[in-house]
């Protein structure tokens, strides 16, 4: 199946992709070690490509981590998504910026 048709869409049709973390105050959540803390206020990040600028080999790339960052220690709940991005193929000729 062609990866562009399962992206969620906006309204206007431009591919439009948003986490945003699962805690309501994800500054009080520690690891077990209590080796890792978040400072940060709850966020949502998204990527955005406009519906003229789309092509069949656009896809979301997801990085997750099962453990917290620098140790063996496992995350509370399981998997954390770490990053995520649109990617596609890069095109002879088409500028990147």
């Amino acid at each position: 199946m062609n990866p562009l048709v399962r992206l969620p869409r906006a309204t206007n049709g431009d591919v439009l992709i948003a986490i945003s973390n699962d805690e309501e105050n994800p500054e009080t959540v520690l690891d077990e070690a209590n080796f890792w803390k978040y400072r940060g206020a709850k966020v949502t990040q998204y990527w955005r490509k406009p519906v003229a600028e789309l092509n069949d080999t656009l896809r979301c790339a997801v990085n997750a981590r099962f453990t917290y960052r620098m140790s063996q220690n496992p995350i509370t709940g399981g998997l954390a998504i770490e990053s995520f991005e649109l990617v596609e193929e890069s095109k002879r000729g088409k500028s990147l910026s």
